[in-house]
């Protein structure tokens, strides 16, 4: 009995440490776990996950703990298992069942204080979280709220700067009118009516201010640039404006050249009987109607008489239909001093004959092509070009001479009713070449724009050297010497028909060097006035400063930041009160 005592002592001291301490462990693990929460209360839903943790790892503790100490008693229990009787054996299993009950009770306790730090942490840790976002969705609301009255208060700025803009330009133009009505104006338009009848009636006479007459499509905006480009503006439009000195040369050099006309030129030959019987010939062209190789025996004739023989064409036939030998030049187009080094060249290197054959019955002209040299020897470009001038040159002094440019061409045209007769212009042009309008003619008739070319162009160089010293221009292309050699030949043009009507509408009295020149000039002029014209004005304007046109820009900028401070004042304080409210 003593030694069952002695066993329940131990075992009830055993059990009475293993109670302390598991309740030792139990309140420090609560203890432990309100820690845990206060700490989780105060900082993140991070700290909540760690307090779990923390409380696992102690509920494994004070597990493990508990059954180490169970271990140990059923250890000693066993080492005394055979010194004992039944009853100390029942006693025992008495014991460790107390123990094992005590065992579950205490883990039971733990788990139910984990539990409740478990959900006490998820309790904090929804709390944080909910706080969290409800102080989000407040800073939102205020970032919000901030927004909308930015917004409306810079809509309202806007409105208050499109309201202000008008009322300045109202408040200027008031001053304007006030300003027009002192010096008895009602408005800006009859005051500009009044200062360019002004300019008309009066300032228009001084040679500074003449620029003005001209029709300036940038007249309204010179008020915006500088006195150096409103200068380069005059000195374009002055370079292409005629003066008092230019109009008279122009005249006087047209009239001089129709008098040319009249009295030099005048018609091939003189007509003592017929429609036009008592008019006289051209003196200067009966001159050069006089030399013929034929009859001549200088150089120049020998030279001629052998290019005859030397230089053979096969245009030089007679076997086209209503050709005959003083019409055979006249009708193939080989002999026309221009195209003949087109349609020339290629007959004498095909070998045969390209014109127009003739119909004396119905007076038309039509193509004609044949082969002349059956048996054609192979001639290359070059020596047909030598032939073709050296052919052109034999036959130019004798009595027919060789047609005028283009007259060859001309026949072909089958239509009109000229004369009393009623002749087509193909048959005109035939009739002028049998009665002397030949190249010998043609360049008599070279006098009259010849005498506009000399005057005029000689006028042109002096007047630009001593305006501009020496400088390199090309006169035929200059827009305004252009323009003054047209209007010249112009007035030859007319002179030119005014002299057909006087002699009684005579062919012979056109005059064609005249009218090859009016259309020399005619066609670029009209180019520039159609295509050239405005781009050359905004070519030249472009050279202008671009500073200036910067400067500009500043300057409607430096308006606009004026107008927003003085709505600065209003737009700001509004702004303020938004950025308060939100």
């Amino acid at each position: 009995m003593a030694l069952l005592d002695r066993i329940s002592q131990i075992i009830r001291s055993n059990v009475s440490d293993i109670s302390n301490n598991i309740s030792q462990t139990g309140q420090a693990v609560v203890e432990t776990a309100m820690g845990i929460g206060e700490a989780v209360t105060n900082t993140t839903l991070q700290a909540t996950q760690t307090v779990v943790d923390k409380v696992v790892e102690t509920k494994e503790a004070v597990t493990n703990t508990t059954i180490q100490a169970t271990q140990t008693v059923v250890d000693k229990v066993v080492e005394t298992k055979e010194a004992v009787t039944n009853t100390t054996i029942q006693a025992t299993q008495t014991v460790v069942d107390k123990v094992v009950e005590t065992k579950d009770a205490v883990t039971n306790t733990t788990i139910q204080a984990t539990q409740t730090v478990v959900e006490t942490a998820t309790v904090v840790g929804g709390s944080i979280t909910e706080a969290a976002l409800q102080t989000t969705q407040t800073v939102v609301g205020s970032v919000v709220g901030v927004t909308e009255a930015i917004s409306t208060t810079v809509s309202e700025t806007g409105q208050t700067i499109v309201k202000i803009i008008p009322q300045i330009y109202q408040e200027g133009c008031g001053a304007v009118a006030e300003e027009l009505t002192k010096i008895g104006f009602t408005d800006w338009h009859s005051f500009v009516d009044n200062c360019q009848k002004e300019l008309d009636t009066n300032v228009i006479k001084s040679q500074d201010w003449v620029y003005h007459k001209i029709q300036n499509p940038f007249a309204h905006y010179e008020s915006i640039l500088t006195d150096e480009d409103i200068e380069k503006i005059r000195t374009y439009d002055a370079q292409y404006h005629w003066d008092k000195f230019d109009y008279a040369f122009v005249g006087s050099s047209g009239i001089l050249a129709s008098l040319t006309d009249y009295f030099l030129v005048s018609i091939p030959r003189t007509i003592n009987t017929g429609e036009y019987g008592g008019q006289v010939g051209s003196p200067i062209t009966a001159w050069l109607k006089k030399y013929n190789i034929n009859t001549s025996d200088d150089w120049f004739a020998e030279w001629a008489q052998h290019l005859e023989e030397t230089c053979k064409v096969p245009y030089d036939a007679t076997n086209m239909p209503g050709m005959s030998p003083s019409s055979h030049r006249l009708q193939s187009l080989g002999h026309d001093p221009v195209l003949g080094f087109i349609f020339g060249v290629l007959d004498i290197m095909r070998g045969t004959i390209t014109g127009f054959s003739y119909d004396k019955l119905s007076g038309h002209h039509s193509i004609f092509s044949d082969v002349t040299w059956s048996n054609n020897p192979q001639i290359g470009l070059i020596e047909a070009i030598l032939r073709q001038i050296g052919h052109l040159i034999s036959d130019a002094f004798t009595p027919m001479g060789l047609p005028a440019p283009f007259m060859t061409l001309v026949q072909g045209i089958n239509i009109g009713s000229i004369g009393a007769e009623g002749k087509t212009v193909g048959e005109v042009a035939r009739w002028m070449y049998l009665n002397g309008y030949d190249l010998r003619h043609f360049l008599v008739s070279g006098i009259t724009p010849a005498t506009i070319e000399l005057v005029l162009r000689a006028y042109i160089m002096l007047r630009h050297y001593s305006e501009y010293g020496e400088t390199k221009f090309i006169l035929g292309s200059h827009p305004k010497y252009r323009s003054m050699l047209l209007a010249a030949h112009s007035i030859a043009a007319l002179g030119n028909v005014g002299k057909i009507i006087l002699m009684e509408g005579n062919p012979l009295a056109i005059n064609e060097a005249q009218w090859l020149a009016l259309i020399r000039y005619t066609i670029p002029s009209v180019k520039y006035w159609v295509f050239e014209q405005h781009h050359l004005r905004l070519e030249y304007l472009n050279q202008m400063k671009e500073s200036e046109w910067n400067m500009l820009v500043n300057n409607s900028d430096t308006i606009l930041e004026t107008v927003a401070q003085e709505t600065d004042s209003l737009a700001m304080p509004g702004l303020g009160v938004a950025i308060a409210l939100g």
